[in-house]
């Protein structure tokens, strides 16, 4: 497979319900987003399905008998790791309840048309998100590897993606612990770090590392990086280095509404600081990593940017959010007013 082609498949999502009027519902918004989708009554039947292929969103009506099983399936397996599980539920099922079984996505019911295009607009977000971080690049690259404590070595890599890399070892690796990196992307006289651990090894000395553990701004490096060789890929001419994303310090009122057992709950916090991608703020109550939610806030002397964004990381009562769906103008409108900003490190 070409990395154009892969860039221009479809998303493609499994639905596990029994529920015709939802199904009637879900087919209609995935049809409209252009997801093809596949619906299976039958969780046996649908194991079965998730155990032959991968699909980049499986979406499960929690009421069916077995399903925390497919969840539970789901979440185990490697080749999903990269999907987004999606919950089906009703209001007896509370976020907790839904995270636990393994969803990272909750869709309430009952859901309007209109309702349902706007949920599964922010999971095709999301989708596209995970498909975006997993894809991988060929690229060779030298890179200063360090296995536990073990002196520091060199190694080249075949592929690379924001959630890993492929390596070729001069020998077969000792140690199948943590994994310490070191590396400059080509064009970029950055040197990025990260940990992780071997996940796949061959007989021609080569292994596969996922990330552990990127620092923050490392990582949005990589990710701009990437982003910039895939534009390229797909017929845009733009230079392999990757552009620039001003990460500044800002004090503003954000307010962010949850959706939880179907009731929407207003969080209040204020922004620390901004990116065309992303905001850091200290809000007022609990939010969990993993969740969507719906972000307002003002950029000083434009309009009131709203957004659905999804809550990446959590330090105590500080939360980065990443943007999913935002007008191209309000997105320039930040980009702009992030030049203007004292630049965070």
């Amino acid at each position: 497979m070409t990395d154009r082609g892969l860039a221009c498949m479809p998303l493609e999502a499994l639905v596990v319900c029994s529920d015709e009027q939802l199904i009637r519902i879900l087919r209609h918004g995935m049809n409209d987003l252009g997801i093809r989708a596949e619906f299976s009554s039958s969780v046996e039947k649908s194991l079965d399905m998730v155990r032959a292929r991968r699909f980049d969103g499986v979406f499960i009506d929690c009421d069916m008998d077995n399903s925390v099983s497919l969840f539970q399936t789901i979440r185990s397996s490697d080749a999903f790791k990269k999907s987004l599980c999606v919950a089906l539920a009703t209001h007896r099922t509370t976020v907790k309840d839904a995270f636990d079984m393994g969803a990272q996505f909750v869709m309430y019911r009952p859901l309007s048309m209109e309702r349902a295009a706007r949920v599964l607009r922010t999971a095709q977000a999301l989708m596209n998100r995970e498909r975006r971080r997993s894809f991988r690049k060929a690229v060779q690259m030298k890179v200063a590897v360090r296995f536990g404590r073990s002196a520091e070595f060199e190694a080249v890599t075949f592929d690379l993606s924001a959630g890993g890399m492929g390596l070729k070892l001069k020998s077969a690796p000792q140690d199948s612990g943590q994994v310490h990196l070191s590396f400059h992307l080509p064009g970029s006289p950055a040197t990025l770090s990260a940990t992780g651990e071997i996940v796949w090894a061959d007989n021609k000395n080569r292994i596969g590392v996922q990330f552990a553990h990127v620092p923050a701004s490392d990582r949005i490096h990589l990710e701009q990086w990437l982003e910039g060789k895939l534009e390229e890929v797909n017929g845009t001419r733009q230079a392999i280095t990757p552009r620039a994303v001003v990460r500044g310090t800002i004090d503003i009122a954000v307010t962010a509404t949850v959706v939880r057992n179907g009731r929407s709950k207003i969080i209040r916090g204020r922004g620390s600081d901004l990116t065309e991608n992303g905001l850091g703020a200290n809000m007022s109550d609990e939010l969990s990593p993993g969740e969507v939610v719906n972000l307002e806030f003002t950029v000083p002397n434009a309009k009131a940017v709203k957004t659905r964004a999804y809550v990446r990381n959590a330090q105590g009562q500080h939360y980065g959010f990443e943007f999913l769906t935002m007008a191209e103008s309000s997105r320039s409108v930040i980009r702009d007013f992030c030049l203007q900003l004292p630049v965070k490190p």
